[in-house]
């Protein structure tokens, strides 16, 4: 596809203004040549626009794998956390019922020791109150 360029046009406007023809040719003829060579056609544009959008299309195409790439390897990661936690869990929650076993059970011991001392206090102070009645029996 060839630039339009009314070299006749510029010409006359040239010489209008002070230049000669021949300088006024010379410098269209340079134009047209710069307009030729620097210049993209339209297919050309498109041939660009449509190179564009393939490489765009590639390069979303490897962010969309990668992105999913990560994500599976941060699922997996968060599941490795998640079981690690799940099981210290499990085992602080093991050895606090351990611990709270052993406290009831020294709770129980102590207790039944307590229990054990006030019967025979109470079994003294009955046999005291008894010795008492007793004498106060005598007395009477």
């Amino acid at each position: 596809q060839t630039i339009s360029f009314d070299t006749h046009r510029f010409v006359k406007r040239m010489t209008e203004n002070g230049m000669s023809e021949k300088m006024a040719e010379a410098l269209a003829d340079e134009h047209v040549q710069l307009l030729e060579g620097n210049l993209a056609t339209r297919q050309q544009l498109e041939n660009v626009n449509k190179d564009t959008k393939l490489a765009l299309a590639k390069i979303d195409s490897r962010l969309t794998a990668r992105i999913t790439e990560v994500a599976a390897q941060l699922s997996a990661r968060i599941s490795e956390v998640e079981a690690t936690l799940n099981a210290r869990m499990a085992e602080i929650e093991a050895k606090l019922t351990g611990q709270i076993k052993e406290v009831e059970a020294k709770l129980t011991t102590r207790m039944a020791e307590i229990e054990s001392g006030l019967l025979r206090w109470m079994v003294g102070l009955l046999i005291a109150q008894g010795g008492i009645v007793v004498s106060l029996i005598k007395l009477i």
